[in-house]
């Protein structure tokens, strides 16, 4: 008979071996399911229709918080869809927040790495004035680049980084992201001054009561007039301010009626002129101030008329008005648009014993600087 020493080392041998190798088939399952679900991950993310849904999901959330005033959020989204899409047209609007967020540094070097890929961009000339502004900013006094939207805990980001977006980009796989629509809607931040000059034509009716032995009279004229408004941007589709108006009667005639037995006849005026001042309210169908706007204005103003015949009071009347318009603005440049409008004014102006109703109606071309 064999001794069973052996018996029973050989038996603790196959107990271990047989331990020892389902543990040793999960660690090699589980080694080879890591590797494999990462490349299924990585796959995923380079899918370029995937990516392109990103890219235009971050682009959408970027143009949202820019019309807002959430320049900071607009500045990450952007950069994120420019790494995403690898398309150029969004280095600019890197660079619009950057320059709203005063992160000298990266609106420079977004604005620069976008005219090196498209060197004959439409805006090329308004982006180039906007380098110079920012390097003239940078060789002055040092400007503190604190966020702008009172985000304290934020830390502004690292010098160069529109650079690091544009070397990142250079591999990235482009997508149908409509960036080029980002450009076109670059928007005005609220909170700036506004300036518009307006020259116009037109016509003007005026009714007159409480002439002498019941007779009733009109007034007419064709007219120049000349609108200045200075304002205030108090949100992206919105101004507020003040506006200047001088309507000059250009043909101005009288028109009494005396009654059936001394008729009516008709006599030129020595004037026919309107000045008002009040207060006025623009308001933009889109955030960039350009396109169809709508505009209203409270006044108060003084009528100069008077005829050779001294049949009307020459002392000025004075009284109110109301003017509602509407209007198309073009933009030209950055911070310039052109527009036209046409407006309609209601006005009452009395010099006791004497009233007057006007009605105005103008078509204005402008010029308007924001």
């Amino acid at each position: 008979m064999r001794p069973p020493y052996p018996i029973s080392r050989h038996l603790l041998l196959a107990l271990l071996l047989c331990v020892s190798a389902p543990a040793a088939a999960q660690k090699a399952a589980a080694g080879a399911g890591g590797p494999a679900q990462g490349e299924a991950a990585a796959d995923a993310e380079s899918d370029p229709s995937e990516r392109d849904r990103k890219a235009r999901e971050r682009f959408e959330q970027g143009r949202s918080a820019y019309e807002e005033g959430r320049y900071r959020d607009a500045w990450e989204h952007f950069r994120e869809a420019y790494l995403l899409s690898g398309r150029p047209q969004l280095l600019y609007n890197v660079g619009q927040s950057a320059d709203r967020l005063r992160l000298d540094a990266q609106a420079l070097d977004a604005f620069r790495l976008y005219l090196k890929h498209l060197p004959d961009a439409e805006n090329r000339r308004e982006v180039e004035n906007r380098i110079r502004a920012l390097e003239a900013r940078q060789q002055g006094d040092a400007v503190p680049e604190a966020p702008a939207e009172g985000e304290g805990g934020d830390e502004p980001a690292g010098e160069g980084a529109g650079a690091d977006v544009g070397a990142e980009a250079d591999g990235a796989t482009a997508s149908g992201t409509d960036a080029a629509t980002a450009t076109e809607e670059a928007v005005p931040q609220s909170g700036r001054f506004y300036l518009r000059l307006s020259l116009g034509a037109g016509g003007l009716a005026s009714s007159v009561k409480g002439l002498a032995g019941n007779a009733t009279a009109s007034a007419s004229s064709s007219i120049g007039l000349l609108d200045l408004r200075v304002g205030y941007g108090i949100h992206p589709k919105l101004v507020f301010g003040l506006a200047a108006q001088l309507a000059l009667g250009l043909s101005p005639q009288l028109e009494v009626d005396r009654g059936p037995l001394l008729g009516s006849s008709k006599e030129d005026l020595e004037r026919l002129n309107a000045s008002l001042l009040g207060v006025f309210v623009e308001f933009y169908l889109k955030p960039s101030r350009r396109g169809f706007r709508f505009n209203a204005a409270f006044s108060g103003g003084r009528l100069s008329i008077s005829d050779e015949m001294v049949l009307i009071d020459k002392r000025d009347a004075t009284g109110g008005a109301l003017m509602l318009g509407a209007g198309y603005d073009f933009r030209v440049a950055e911070a310039w648009a052109m527009g036209v409008a046409a407006n309609l004014t209601v006005a009452s102006f009395s010099n006791d014993p004497l009233s007057y109703g006007l009605w105005l109606f103008a078509l204005q071309f402008s010029a308007a600087w924001y």
